[in-house]
Order: C-alpha cells, then structure tokens, then sequence
C-alpha cells in the first residue's frame, strides 16, 4: 500500500473486514487481468466510467458508493506509461474524495522502475547524483499524495 502504513489483517470475510467491504476497480491498461482477478476474488469489479475527451484528457465517474470501503485499483503501468499513470492518479484522488476507507493502488507493472537503476558509470559533471531526476520515486510520490 502507498501512503500510510496500516497493520495487516487477513480478510476472511467482508462482515470481518475493519474497513469495510471490499471493493475492486479495474483501469483501462489491462481489463483482462481485472476480470481474472475479480473472477479468483468472487468480488465483482465496480463500474467505473472512463471517458476520455478529444483533446486527451481522462475523466472518471465511479458509480458506487466508496465511502468506507476497502477499495484495491488494478492498473499497471504498461505503454502508453503516462496515460495509464495519470489515469490512475485520477482513479485514486477521486476514491479520497469519495471517503473509501483504505485504498490499495494492484500495479502489477511499474512504469519508470528502471529509472532507479545506475546504468551508467559516474562522470565529472557540474550536477550531482542527487539532482539527477529520479522519476521513478516522483511517481512513487506523486500516488501516494493522490490517496491523501
């Protein structure tokens, strides 16, 4: 889970659950791996409208209730990388300002990982290390400021 850090509790059922029934929401980059998952999980996947506008732009209705609930978001972040990233982060500012109880972004590929890695040997230059970007902890970042 990105953002806060919660106890582990095993879901046994959603009666059991602290954060209430378990919600599943699939993006657009794989609804395949969403319906398996949902299909395994025996919790149908919740409407989620997604509309995409002519000039690119992405909008996101959910169409049920998510206050309270324990919601998981099944979208890697397979090419096209940005798109399906923004995309997410839309999925996830709109469940925190629909009160879900606890959200937990399933990223079974993560884009811009690769960035972390040094591939190239140190050179003599007037920027350091540190100031090289780093997109992959700015994405990191970027979600879990999403979730507040």
């Amino acid at each position: 889970m990105i953002g806060r850090m919660q106890t582990a509790v095993e879901y046994v059922a959603e009666s059991a659950s602290p954060w209430g029934e378990l919600k599943l929401l699939g993006g657009s980059a794989n609804p395949a791996l969403s319906e398996k998952i949902s299909a395994q999980l025996r919790v149908p996947l919740t409407d989620t409208r997604l509309r995409r506008f002519a000039d690119g732009e992405i909008n996101v209705k959910i169409e049920d209730s998510m206050r309270g609930h324990d919601v998981f978001v099944i979208q890697p972040t397979c090419p096209p990388v940005n798109e399906h990233l923004m995309e997410l982060f839309i999925i996830l500012d709109a469940l925190r300002r629909a009160s879900a109880g606890r959200v937990t972004a399933v990223i079974p590929y993560y884009g811009y990982a690769r960035k972390e890695r040094k591939t190239q040997p140190p050179r003599q230059s007037r920027v350091s290390s540190t100031s090289r970007p780093t997109t992959c902890r700015l994405s990191a970042s970027s979600r879990t400021t999403c979730g507040r």
